[in-house]
């Protein structure tokens, strides 16, 4: 899944959320009091490693999510073996990230817009869901107006 949006660095939420450290405990209650904090705002939080793809914790970002693309795990992998993010193809930023955009200038935090690649299974359920009501709509809208009568053959 390709997704867009705000790139939170380790830093900037240890300052935001005053959870200091690197360990385990630290690490998660961060992460916790940050989701807290941009779903009141409305937002969903993906946690990134950007701008490799390394799948280690130490190198987990936060993501406020703007935007959500499908892209297949073998299109991310043809892009090379060094599993670059900023490899994947970029969103440009427009009225969907306004919203987003007040939130984090409000709280004194630096914006950088950024598209990276995850796994869909790891994919918040709340975007999830959102992504699927999205395809339901675009479907409807593709589909022909049904008529009760049967056509002639």
């Amino acid at each position: 899944m390709r997704i867009g949006g705000f790139l939170i660095p380790q830093e900037c939420a240890q300052r935001l959320t005053g959870i200091y450290g690197y360990d385990g405990d630290s690490r998660c209650r961060r992460r916790f009091e940050l989701r807290k904090l941009v779903e009141e705002y409305g937002g969903i939080m993906e946690i990134v490693s950007y701008p490799k793809s390394t799948g280690r914790d130490e190198d987990n970002q936060y993501l406020i999510a703007t935007r959500y693309d499908f892209f297949s795990l073998e299109e991310f992998l043809e892009l090379g073996k060094d599993r670059d993010q900023a490899k994947v193809p970029q969103f440009t930023p427009g009225q969907n990230e306004e919203p987003a955009r007040l939130i984090l200038d409000s709280l004194d935090l630096p914006v950088t817009f950024v598209t990276c690649w995850k796994l869909d299974r790891y994919i918040q359920p709340k975007a999830r869901m959102q992504i699927y009501a999205a395809s339901q709509r675009r479907l409807k809208r593709s589909k022909p107006p049904s008529t009760d009568e049967e056509q002639p053959n």
